[in-house]
């Protein structure tokens, strides 16, 4: 990712074709409507315009949040039914800046994943929100597992969506 110079929150782009998911990303798309199911205060899929070296583009973050009651950066979630490392590459080299320069605010990664895989090493993985805001705040790379409806609630006291 090249540096961010221009952020801002904008509505989906009309350039951009709506299709419907079959497969893995049907798997990956009802995943994510589950964990907007499970916090319901978070800001789902806003939409960003940014400008950076490679010249005016759009970008989707799964899901964004802050603490009314414990002032912090704002958190990104980036969802995926099945754990990859690019999701990291994504908060870190996407997400993260442009939502910092949209906001002027620190921005914190979490990744959220149904299914583990090999490659883990280094990763603080959690089972709680709590945990995952704990470790994403001290710098480390996060991945919460969690297993869908059934499992830990995501839903953590005061969190609301960030005021643009």
């Amino acid at each position: 990712m090249n540096e961010v110079r221009y952020a801002k929150l904008c509505d989906r782009p009309d350039v951009l074709p709506v299709g419907r998911p079959r497969g893995a990303k049907a798997l990956g798309t009802r995943y994510e409507r589950a964990v907007a199911l499970a916090i319901p205060n978070a800001f789902h899929g806003p939409w960003f315009q940014y400008w950076g070296d490679g010249g005016l583009r759009y970008c989707q973050p799964d899901f964004l949040f802050e603490s009314e009651y414990d002032p912090g950066p704002i958190v990104c979630l980036e969802v995926k039914h099945t754990w990859l490392p690019y999701a990291h590459v994504q908060l870190e080299g996407l997400y993260g800046p442009v939502v910092r320069c949209a906001t002027e605010r620190e921005v914190v990664g979490v990744v959220v994943a149904n299914w583990l895989t090999d490659g883990m090493g280094g990763l603080a993985v959690v089972n709680c929100m709590t945990e995952a805001l704990w470790a994403a705040r001290r710098g480390y790379r996060v991945v919460l597992h969690w297993l869908g409806v059934s499992a830990a609630p995501l839903q953590v006291p005061g969190l609301v969506s960030p005021q643009f």
